[in-house]
């Protein structure tokens, strides 16, 4: 049987309309592939980031499809910076694409830690250290980034294509050459 390909487009914000288009089709998509023996979801991801509850579902759809054997190829066009770069690394070993003139932005993100109050304030400061530590652990789980930490405190992180090859965002160029 030849292999069933879907091509799915991130281009923009992380926001609420892609999570119910892009977000909604990833985990539909990965549900219907999963009866195939060869079945590959193409993300292509041209993002200057967004909000962390959009990129957890649609992390939860790539998981799923990997999860189910089908393999999810990533394909960072422009800028992967935030959001966009955790999805991307989250791709197949051997199946994370990069164009030669783009750029991850690996850093923390804004948590939104808020309050009006000493309580609010302390929940905030909770949920924002785990959102941290989530998201150094996704970059810990995926990459191999010499001094991950140190580095994302700098939170302007800019990674072009030759160091993504090196620590492990991204596998091979998009040309293929």
């Amino acid at each position: 049987m030849d292999e069933l390909k879907t091509d799915l487009f991130i281009f923009g914000e992380f926001d609420d309309e892609m999570l119910n288009g892009t977000g909604m089709e990833l985990m539909r998509t990965a549900s219907m592939l999963s009866v195939h023996s060869s079945a590959r979801i193409n993300l292509w991801i041209n993002s200057p980031g967004g909000y962390t509850h959009v990129l957890k579902t649609l992390l939860d759809g790539v998981e799923l499809a990997k999860s189910r054997g089908v393999e999810v190829a990533t394909y960072a066009t422009g800028m992967a910076f935030s959001c966009g770069s955790l999805l991307a690394a989250a791709g197949t070993p051997g199946l994370r694409f990069m164009g030669r003139t783009a750029q991850h932005l690996v850093h923390f993100g804004w948590a939104g830690a808020e309050g009006n109050n000493p309580v609010e304030i302390a929940r905030g400061l909770v949920t924002a250290n785990e959102h941290f530590e989530f998201v150094y652990d996704h970059y810990r789980k995926y990459a191999k980034v010499p001094g991950l930490r140190k580095k994302m405190h700098d939170d302007n992180l800019f990674v072009g294509y030759a160091q993504a090859i090196e620590w492990g965002l991204a596998d091979r160029p998009i040309s293929g050459r």
